[in-house]
């Protein structure tokens, strides 16, 4: 549904006016409570700068800027948070996710040739240690042969993940999961999250160890003990009898 809204206010956008187009859709990243920048970037003598923005049933002219001169703002929901750069760029500071949209420029030369430049302005949250989770499950055989797999999941849009210690050949990475083969238990793994505008990492030390079934240690020392035995009562029946039978030759 957003990416129908876009592209609907694209079109207002862009149908409302018989203005030539300056050139592509310029993408611009942004952090929220950070600034962006919407650079007008053509050549000629700017007159001035007329920003729109729509809500897909009427257009809004909320600023105009011209060089090196302060932004004129006629959108009271906008005072403060408004800059106007030397070239008549326009820079929007405090960024929410409102501020994400598709604006147009009107940008006016002083030979009176006119053409729009659209925007697409998309505004991310500053990743922290506590968007990423590390999810761990551990399997092992009877070996004791241990098989880590560990999930790393981030809270927010267009992220990218990446594991470290991952160019061992008894690892492998799919996706946002780690699957770390004969895990040792001295090896930490950290998870890197980034998005356009921001990155943090989280740390995962797993501790591995081998379960063993206690009563099979016990049960093979006892097994030693009765064959030690075994052995010790063959050894001595086996004496007594050669003994009993050199006495009965002498006897004979």
């Amino acid at each position: 549904m957003d990416h129908i809204r876009w592209l609907l206010i694209t079109f207002l956008l862009t149908d409302i006016s018989c203005n030539k187009e300056c050139g592509p859709r310029i993408n611009v990243s942004g952090a929220e409570g950070g600034g962006a920048s919407l650079p007008v970037k053509i050549q000629g003598q700017i007159k001035d700068v007329s920003w729109v923005i729509s809500d897909g049933r009427r257009l809004n002219h909320f600023a105009t800027t011209k060089p090196n001169e302060p932004v004129d703002i006629r959108d009271f929901q906008y005072e403060g948070r408004l800059r106007s750069e030397t070239d008549a760029s326009l820079t929007l500071t405090d960024l929410t996710n409102q501020d994400q949209r598709i604006y147009s420029a009107d940008i006016r030369l002083r030979s009176n040739q006119i053409c729009d430049q659209l925007y697409h302005l998309q505004v991310y949250k500053n990743l922290s240690t506590e968007d990423i989770q590390i999810h761990a499950n551990i399997t092992q055989n009877e070996t004791c042969n241990v098989t880590v797999t560990l999930s790393c999941a981030v809270i927010g849009s267009d992220v990218t993940v990446t594991w470290n210690n991952t160019n061992s050949p008894v690892t492998e990475v799919t996706n946002h999961t780690l699957r770390v083969y004969n895990a040792y238990s001295d090896v930490t793994y950290s998870c890197t999250a980034r998005n356009p505008v921001s990155k943090a990492s989280r740390t995962a030390h797993i501790p591995v160890t081998c379960n063993r079934d206690p009563q099979v240690g016990n049960y093979t020392q006892q097994n030693i003990i009765r064959l030690g035995l075994s052995s010790m009562i063959l050894v001595i029946t086996s004496y007594l009898i050669i003994q009993h039978f050199h006495g009965m030759k002498r006897e004979t």
